[in-house]
């Protein structure tokens, strides 16, 4: 039997047993918790009574059986005097016991099975919960691990894989019981630790002490504990992870584990961040140079990354020769042990996971990506983003290569367009399709947010862009897709100005570039924004970013004016008062790219002046938008062919002069109290008046000039009567 028929015959063969040895004493059950608790029955026949009786656990009512058996027997007190008695951990008695002066001995095995029983009664009956977290049992427990071990045995290991996946199990109504024993103790913790110091065959084992590294990762100081041990011994934790990392083990238990305990520890440590010490010391162990066995790193892993193509400059190869070995010879006798960076070692192994999950038959994303495929990407992704010796061994292993051609599998396979894809094969299968996207553009996204990730190579740009067009047509049947394509579009463009060029270009075969595209799926998205909604705000906050990034070299500024993007400010409220008002967080959005813009001589342009300064006088004071709006201003002063008609607007003047004359209440030493809007405005107006002495006078002749002493008077009198005071004052240092 397999899979549901198995499990039907395991239950009948259960009620099967009990229906034969009904005549039992207390029935079958009862006759084996009994043969377990009779300390004068040999140990082998306790630990199969015992196994028995778990197995026997398979309803609800057999639960409450079970309870009143274990009650009407104590066992709860015989497992405290157990573990009180005569433990003993090695595989052999010691000297001075003798099996004929009947001491009561509890073995492993024998706790084991006390482990087991409690596992299962655990999560299935809360009374039965509530009497062992209340128990010196659990207490007690935790307790043998403090016990040295004088020779190895393999049920030892065993028997705290049980007591571990019992803790574990307290963890979703019980956590309470481990945070005042295990997460306080750091002796118990540091011993916790080295149980993975011994290679344990038993792949069960190292799932429960995985599973309770997890729980124990929820509490922030043993978190801090276990982390200073990985730092102190990485070569523990990542011998297991290696291990488990193979491609034989995918879709196991213990790859799962092991993948889920990576993530955890590699986004709590990018939550904390450098400054947190927790965090920064994991991220000083992933960077940590290990030796690792032969047996503990797959001959494959090492193959690749001794003989990887590329070279790393002379520089990063100083840095991190400890790291990555490009020198290993075809001929040379293979090492006794491999000493690598953490980072690479991990980076290796989830990548020869990902190349085997994405092969060429997998590229055609017929189904839903699987738990592995979703696991290893995601954690590969996380480890990018942290690790710099990672980033570096991924361009080794060429993973943007490996992306960009799993996309082009499927594109080279479906020539259609994604409207008859999607009429053809329905809404199942279009879903599939963006799931299997947004996996791979995740790791991406991971990949490229760190600055020194950025793309420069202008093959692999042009290759990007080309892959992002044939990605577009898609985006309008998937909202989250739609986001996640511009946050890839917004991270690489960010720190590569070669990636700013490409994505202004209109590559052969395309009617547009991708900045165009951007350009117009914003507008669109603005035009269509309801009143006091914001559904579309995260794409037109990303999408304008990415647009702000590509304002750095001029195809991109080229191709801003070539759409006519600055005429969406002439139909946007508020500068079209007859157009629906929007929400605050778009227009600024909208006004920060505009700020951007306007820093450069194609978009300083005088336009929307009277509009301008409307938003100026209709904004609280040091609100964002009219810091914004003031900033535009500014830059438009910065343009020569600008100062006549900004010195000839009253608007403008207007609106400088109110800014200048007006006097900051400094009296109440308010922290917020600050003197941004008078620079801003007092830099527009220098600049202005640099322009030669017609302009000097233009401006002498309003009340620009008397404004502008009274506010130097001000500044001088408050500097000279409390200079602390001024000093405390944002930006009065700077004016003054």
């Amino acid at each position: 039997y397999v899979g549901h028929d198995s499990q039907r015959s395991v239950t009948f063969g259960f009620r099967f047993l009990e229906d034969i040895l009904s005549y039992l004493p207390g029935g079958f059950m009862a006759c084996c918790l009994c043969t377990f608790l009779d300390v004068g029955e040999t140990i082998v026949v306790r630990q199969l009574a015992a196994n028995l009786f778990v197995s026997f656990l398979t309803g609800m009512e057999r639960y409450e059986e079970a309870y009143k058996l274990l009650t009407r027997h104590k066992f709860l007190p015989y497992s405290i005097e157990a573990i009180r008695g005569n433990c003993i951990l090695e595989r052999h008695l010691p000297p001075h016991f003798e099996l004929n002066f009947g001491m009561k001995i509890t073995s492993c095995e024998l706790i084991s099975c006390l482990c087991r029983i409690c596992y299962r009664m655990l999560p299935c009956h809360s009374l039965f919960a509530s009497e062992l977290c209340e128990s010196d049992f659990m207490f007690k427990l935790y307790e043998l691990l403090k016990i040295p071990l004088t020779n190895s045995n393999p049920a030892y290991y065993i028997m705290w894989g049980d007591i571990c996946r019992l803790y574990a199990a307290c963890y979703p109504t019980n956590f309470s019981v481990l945070k005042r024993t295990l997460c306080r103790d750091q002796v118990w913790l540091t011993n916790f630790y080295k149980l993975l110091e011994t290679h344990i065959d038993s792949d069960a084992v190292v799932i429960n002490i995985l599973q309770l590294f997890l729980v124990l990762c929820k509490d922030e100081l043993a978190y801090a504990k276990l982390c200073f041990q990985i730092t102190k011994a990485p070569e523990l934790l990542l011998t297991v992870f290696l291990r488990a990392f193979t491609i034989s083990n995918i879709n196991t238990p213990l790859q799962r584990y092991s993948l889920a305990t990576l993530s955890l520890l590699l986004i709590k440590a990018q939550n904390n961040g450098a400054n947190h010490a927790n965090g920064h010391s994991f991220l000083i162990a992933l960077e940590q140079s290990v030796e690792i066995a032969n047996k503990g790193c797959d001959n494959i892993i090492c193959t690749e990354l001794n003989n990887s193509e590329e070279k790393i400059s002379k520089q990063q190869h100083n840095i991190y020769d400890d790291r990555i070995s490009l020198d290993a010879k075809d001929n040379a006798p293979p090492a006794p042990a491999v000493t690598r960076s953490a980072a690479v070692l991990l980076f290796a192994a989830l990548f020869r996971l990902f190349q085997h999950l994405y092969s060429a038959a997998d590229c055609k994303f017929e189904s839903a990506p699987s738990k592995a495929q979703v696991q290893v990407s995601e954690t590969m992704g996380i480890l990018l983003s942290l690790s710099l010796a990672a980033r570096m061994a991924a361009k080794q292993f060429k993973l943007f290569d490996k992306i960009t051609q799993a996309f082009n599998v499927f594109f080279d396979q479906f020539k259609c367009s994604a409207t008859t894809f999607v009429r053809r094969y329905g809404d199942n299968k279009k879903m599939t399709l963006v799931k299997n996207f947004q996996i791979l553009l995740n790791v991406q996204i991971h990949w490229f947010s760190a600055s020194d990730a950025a793309l420069t190579n202008n093959l692999q740009c042009v290759a990007l862009s080309k892959l992002i067009m044939q990605l577009w047509p898609w985006l309008p049947h998937s909202g989250e897709l739609k986001e996640l394509v511009l946050k890839v579009l917004c991270y690489h463009s960010e720190h590569s100005f070669v990636m700013c060029q490409q994505f202004s270009v209109v590559f052969s075969g395309f009617a547009h570039s991708l900045l165009q595209l951007v350009i117009k799926l914003i507008v669109a998205e603005t035009t269509r924004v309801k009143p006091n909604t914001s559904e579309n705000y995260p794409v037109i906050r990303t999408g304008l970013r990415m647009i702000m990034n590509c304002c750095s070299c001029i195809e991109g500024r080229v191709t801003i004016i070539k759409a006519h993007m600055m005429d969406m400010f002439d139909s946007m409220h508020p500068f079209h008062l007859k157009s629906p008002k929007i929400k605050a967080e778009i227009l600024h959005s909208w006004l920060e790219f505009w700020e951007l813009f306007s820093r450069y001589p194609e978009g300083a342009n005088t336009r929307n002046l009277r509009a301008l300064c409307d938003v100026v006088s209709r904004s609280p004071p040091s609100g964002n938008a009219r810091l914004l709006t003031l900033r535009i201003l500014r830059n438009m002063c910065f343009l020569p062919s600008n100062r006549s008609a900004l010195v000839a607007s009253t608007d403008f003047i207007c609106t400088v002069n109110t800014i200048i004359e007006h006097q900051l209440n400094v009296s109440l030493k308010q922290k917020c109290t600050s003197y941004e809007e008078q620079l801003i405005a007092c830099v527009g107006v220098w600049k202005l008046a640099s322009g030669g002495a017609k302009y000097v006078a233009m401006l002498r002749s309003t009340n620009l000039a008397k404004h502008l002493r009274q506010l130097h008077e001000r500044l001088s009198t408050l500097k000279e009567a409390d200079p602390k005071q001024f000093s405390q004052l944002l930006f009065a240092g700077d004016l003054s």
